[in-house]
C-alpha cells in the first residue's frame, strides 16, 4: 500500500492522476449501482483504472465488484476521447440465504468529454466474463483530474 501511495502522489505531480463516481448498471439481475474509481495515466495513451461498485439489493441479490482495467485513451477531437478497456475483476453476490465470489476479466470501450481541464464526464460498456457468469455493464459518471 505504501509503494502504490507513493506512486500515486507522484503521479498526481505530473498531472496524470483522476478520481471519480459513477451510476452503474449491471445487466444480469437488472441491478442499479454506485461506484468510485481512480485513474493512473502512465503515458498519454495508456492508464490503470481500478474502480468499485455496488449494485443495491433487487430481487434478494445485492452485487458488488472490484475492477482493474487498463485504458488505451485515442484523442478524437479536443477534449472528446474513447478507450478500448480490458482488465480483471472480482465480484460477490449476495444472495438470500448465501453468498458467492467469481473472479473474471472485462472487456469493453469507453469514451470521455473533458467539460474542463478538471472535470470530465464519462460513459462505459464492459462485459464482465468468467465461467458461467456473463454480465454487460454501463456505466456514466464524472471524474475530477488533478
Amino acid at each position: 500500500m505504501c509503494v502504490i501511495s507513493a506512486f500515486c502522489i507522484a503521479r498526481a505531480d505530473s498531472g496524470d492522476i483522476g478520481v471519480g463516481i459513477q451510476l452503474a448498471h449491471g445487466s444480469k439481475a437488472n441491478q442499479i449501482g454506485l461506484g468510485a474509481r481512480v485513474q493512473i495515466g502512465f503515458t498519454d495513451e495508456l492508464r490503470l483504472e481500478p474502480s468499485f461498485n455496488y449494485y443495491f439489493r433487487q430481487d434478494h441479490v445485492a452485487t458488488w465488484d472490484v475492477d482493474i482495467n487498463l485504458h488505451y485513451v485515442l484523442d478524437v477531437t479536443d477534449g472528446f476521447s474513447v478507450y478500448p478497456l480490458g482488465g480483471i475483476f472480482v465480484s460477490n453476490w449476495d444472495f438470500d440465504p448465501g453468498s458467492d465470489t467469481r473472479f473474471g476479466a472485462n472487456l469493453g470501450a469507453g469514451a470521455e468529454y473533458a467539460i474542463t481541464d478538471v472535470v470530465a464526464l464519462t460513459g462505459e460498456l464492459k462485459y464482465m466474463l468468467t465461467g458461467d457468469y456473463r454480465q454487460l455493464a454501463t456505466l456514466v459518471g464524472v471524474t475530477f483530474k488533478f
